[in-house]
């Protein structure tokens, strides 16, 4: 399997090993950055939510009704969405979904969980694989259903996007080693 490597020159060229954990050390350390995040993402989560029927059919009405509960039945949609919102730094942010059937039948999902994105590579289709100790460059397959990933500006021949974490790196860089 090939696999296609993270374009993203702060991952491959400063980050001295740590790949894109290079970038958790900067959110972590610049309280302004973290601030500005964190207002950004509660910004958003805080907007309001509507689903609306694509069609005025009596399957797009039913479809909508059951979207709608299973948003109102996803307790933790505010937290998943900020933690796949780390996609704007990394460029893309895996998730696992953990679905579940409530007792009426309906299957939603009741969790995302976020994943380090160090440990996931994509293949040569896009395809999100995991690094596992057996396979550790090429990574395993994973089932599609079970793994969203959120990318911030994708681009031709890169399924990892390219995150603000670019330009945000060297501005920190500069920061704490400007004056030395």
């Amino acid at each position: 399997t090939r696999i296609l490597r993270n374009p993203d020159p702060i991952v491959q060229e400063q980050a001295g090993g740590v790949g894109t954990h290079v970038y958790d050390e900067m959110i972590d350390k610049d309280g302004h950055i973290a601030g500005v995040l964190d207002t950004r993402f509660n910004a958003t989560t805080g907007l309001p939510r509507e689903v609306t029927p694509g069609n005025d059919g009596e399957n797009a009405k039913r479809l909508a009704e059951v979207v709608r509960t299973v948003f109102d039945r996803w307790h933790s949609f505010e937290t998943d969405a900020q933690a796949l919102m780390l996609s704007l730094v990394y460029g893309y942010r895996p998730a696992e979904i953990e679905y579940t059937v409530w007792e009426d039948g309906l299957v939603g999902i009741l969790k995302l969980h976020d994943r380090d994105p160090e440990s996931y590579c994509f293949d040569v289709d896009y395809n999100l694989r995991l690094r596992t100790i057996q396979h550790p460059s090429e990574g395993e397959a994973l089932d599609p259903r079970k793994f969203v990933v959120l990318v911030h500006q994708p681009r031709a021949n890169n399924p990892y996007g390219v995150g603000i974490g670019r330009g945000l790196w060297w501005l920190t860089w500069i920061k704490r080693n400007g004056l030395k």
